[in-house]
């Protein structure tokens, strides 16, 4: 029998977090889902782990909804990608991706988010929701209103919702984009879905976003490390955003624009292609606010240094932003 909800979860080697995501998905009220654990390679008994959900260990009985699917390690987007197929199969209503060392917000977060999606119109195909860390405290979005329904237009230029939010899909909107191969740039996905459907942002928080500090993923050098080793992915990524949504985003957000050719050059300058830099600096002035117009200036000022003393004065400025 389908299931109403696939949640797929990426894992690499979080065994150790494994244990809090699953305890806040089977605590949920509403209980028709299927947990689908998407294991991208990993090396430290994460599919014993699963695979004792779902047979039982001990005096634990085994848990049919649990799924455990295994592949080669390519990324956390190729295993949401590997996962998103296993919904497809298993004809679920709805898709949410919560990640292996994120939970629920609390035990009725699952049943609010389905009641959210079932009342909408069919032209609205994603309804998404703000994230908390662990000690309750809003991050990553700038929300104000209790509703917004945002159209294609408004998520590109992020006109009253912008940042990260916790989303529950319907599986044939789900399934109009795959996940980006490179990493870091998961709104060439979210970009390519708006153009098919509207947005419900609902001013409720679902998800818990852990920093997960203790194994040295959430310090300051590492992520800094993880920054420069993503360039090229990020630079890939961003061509597509521009590439994809240029003229929306010049007739609504020319700024954004601006935003985004910045970022770009940043990429290309850090990475040595200097050369590739010139033209996306030219746009981020040509179509800036005064803000944004300094800013690619001040990245326009890395051009005349050696490869070497960007990258140092870069590791300086993210000591201390």
């Amino acid at each position: 029998m389908k299931p109403t909800v696939s949640i797929i979860t990426p894992s690499y080697n979080r065994v150790h977090t494994l244990p809090r995501c699953w305890e806040s998905i089977e605590r949920q009220t509403f209980t028709d889902f299927r947990w689908v654990v998407v294991d991208d390679g990993s090396a430290d008994g994460t599919a014993d782990w699963v695979k004792g959900l779902i047979n039982g260990t001990g005096h634990r009985l085994g848990d049919r909804r649990v799924v455990y699917c295994w592949q080669k390690n390519q990324g956390a987007n190729a295993a949401r990608n590997l996962g998103m197929k296993y919904a497809a199969s298993d004809a679920s209503e709805y898709v949410i991706f919560l990640d292996s060392d994120d939970a629920f917000y609390q035990p009725t977060s699952l049943a609010e988010m389905v009641a959210e999606i079932r009342a909408v119109p069919k032209d609205i195909g994603v309804v998404a929701f703000p994230v908390v860390d662990d000690k309750g405290r809003r991050r990553f979005d700038n929300l104000t209103q209790k509703r917004l329904v945002a159209d294609y237009a408004a998520k590109v230029c992020d006109t009253g919702a912008r940042g990260e939010f916790f989303s529950i899909l319907r599986q044939e909107v789900s399934t109009l984009a795959p996940f980006p191969e490179y990493r870091g740039v998961e709104d060439v996905r979210h970009l390519a879905i708006a153009r098919h459907t509207k947005i419900l942002f609902v001013n409720k928080p679902m998800r818990i976003y852990y920093d997960y500090k203790e194994s040295g993923t959430g310090d300051n050098s590492t992520a800094l490390a993880g920054f420069l080793a993503g360039l090229e992915a990020m630079a890939s990524g961003t061509r597509d955003i521009l590439a994809q949504h240029k003229t929306v985003m010049l007739a609504h957000c020319p700024p954004r624009y601006s935003r985004y050719c910045s970022s770009l050059a940043l990429y290309y300058l850090l990475d040595g292609k200097t050369g590739d830099a010139i033209s996306p600096l030219i746009d981020a002035v040509r179509y800036g606010n005064a803000k944004l117009k300094l800013k690619a200036l001040v990245v326009a000022g890395l051009l005349i240094l050696p490869r070497a003393l960007r990258l140092m004065v870069f590791k300086l400025a993210w000591r201390f932003r």
